[in-house]
């Protein structure tokens, strides 16, 4: 089976690999597998103290945010300038709250349907 790995902290490394295997597969080739190396940020678990690692470790991981490497490449490329880059997180910002509101009004699921769709 095809296998690729990509930095999963380059926004572009990974459309490109999955552009690849997209292509691959969908030409009759069967399957793939794309594996993207990251770092996990926080713990295995809400409560993990990550003990297991020092705080400058993570902070020197940090500092590999693949969305700030996008603004980067889009600011220094010209796609976007600073100005375009603060209206869309404020727009975002507006969205997600709008989102986040429209779920914590939204009324429960009854006990009947809480299974719908759980594996389509």
């Amino acid at each position: 089976m095809l296998a690729k790995v990509a930095d999963g902290t380059d926004v572009l490394a990974v459309y490109e690999a999955t552009k690849e295997l997209t292509e691959y597969i969908r030409s009759g080739n069967g399957p793939a597998v794309l594996e993207t190396k990251c770092y996990r940020w926080r713990g295995h678990f809400e409560g993990d103290q990550t003990k297991y690692r020092s705080a400058e470790e993570a902070e020197c991981q940090r500092q590999n945010c693949c969305i700030k490497k996008l603004e980067g490449y889009l600011l220094e490329h010209g796609v976007m300038t600073k100005e375009d880059m603060d209206f869309e997180k404020k727009d975002l910002e507006v969205r997600l709250e709008q989102a986040v509101a429209f779920a914590e009004e939204s009324p429960e699921p009854k006990a009947e349907e809480i299974f719908r769709n759980l594996y389509v």
